[in-house]
């Protein structure tokens, strides 16, 4: 029996917009890009993420953000990272964005 592919969603918003406005993007995979290219997983509209910024993937029950070589990098804590661990509920910035991974139960 093959396992299921894991289910997250990334509640991300602009860190400089006033009202807040939060987006969500639902993903089924085990590993997806980030980006602003149209071919990535989730398509960011800001201009400090570069087209392939990074990947997120999961292995057993452990996920893990890794830049692919992004000119702005990833900010986690205030520190930029080149890859670090990920659980429900951690936030990461991707220029302007801010990202929080959500892991949803399968159905």
């Amino acid at each position: 029996m093959t396992p299921m592919a894991a289910r997250v969603a990334l509640r991300f918003y602009n860190r400089h917009d006033s009202e807040k406005r939060i987006f969500m993007a639902e993903i089924e995979s085990d590993v997806f890009t980030i980006g602003r290219s149209t071919d990535c997983q989730v398509c960011l509209d800001d201009e400090d993420v570069s087209r392939h910024h990074a990947r997120i993937e999961r292995s057993g029950n452990r996920w893990t953000i890794t830049d692919l070589g992004s000119t702005n990098g990833i900010v986690i804590e205030g520190q930029r990272i080149r890859r670090a661990a990920l659980a429900h509920g951690d936030s990461f910035r991707l220029g302007d964005t801010v990202l929080e991974l959500q892991e949803r139960t399968a159905p």
